[in-house]
């Protein structure tokens, strides 16, 4: 018998999930163009401006009893996307817009830095007979203080317009990112082992 549990949890609520992801990779930047919902708009009538991130943590995995049991790298089974088509963005300019542009690249990175801890957790903790209910408690206990980290970086930067608040924390969550670097993706950790004690003569 397979096990199979799939588990998608947003960093904001919306409704409908549509078919442009982007999956969390280094090298991708997000623009303005990437914000597709019908709701994005930028307009001088606007008197307020808000932002609704398309990031989010996936979780999800199939295999069999016996493989569940003896696997440890669950890289592959957690990711972190870009959901164009549930991202928003309503500003009274460009400048404005950038800002948040800004801000939800920011965001994507520290979602991507949440998944591979996630991913460290599991590759360290998971015994042969761990029961399955380690994969939710890791997902959530990390995405819960995702979520809260993410709230307080919207108010300390103001949606992006502190530039020198985004920038500070973009810095710190790269350099997280990199001491995690063998919990990427397409990372195939190694466990270092133990030193053994010597032994008295």
């Amino acid at each position: 018998m397979k096990l199979i549990l799939t588990l998608m949890i947003c960093c904001f609520s919306f409704t409908a999930f549509g078919q442009m992801k982007i999956q969390w990779k280094e090298d991708i930047e997000l623009t303005f163009e990437d914000f597709r919902s019908p709701s994005t708009q930028v307009s001088n009538t606007l008197s307020s401006y808000s932002i609704q991130s398309g990031v989010m943590l996936e979780m999800g995995y199939q295999m069999t009893g016996y493989e569940l049991m003896f696997k440890k790298n669950f890289n592959q089974a957690f990711k972190a996307t870009f959901n164009s088509n549930a991202a928003i963005i309503t500003a009274p300019n460009m400048e404005m817009a950038q800002s948040m542009v800004d801000y939800a690249q920011v965001e994507f990175d520290l979602a991507e830095l949440y998944t591979r801890k996630i991913r460290k957790e599991l590759f360290l903790n998971k015994k042969t007979f761990s029961n399955i209910s380690i994969f939710q408690s890791y997902f959530t206990m990390h995405h819960q203080k995702m979520l809260s980290e993410m709230s307080q970086l919207l108010n300390e930067s103001d949606f992006g317009r502190k530039k020198e608040v985004l920038e500070s924390k973009h810095l710190e969550i790269q350099s997280e990112l990199e001491k995690l670097s063998d919990f990427c993706f397409d990372c195939t950790p190694v466990k270092k082992k133990k030193n053994k004690k010597k032994r008295d003569s």
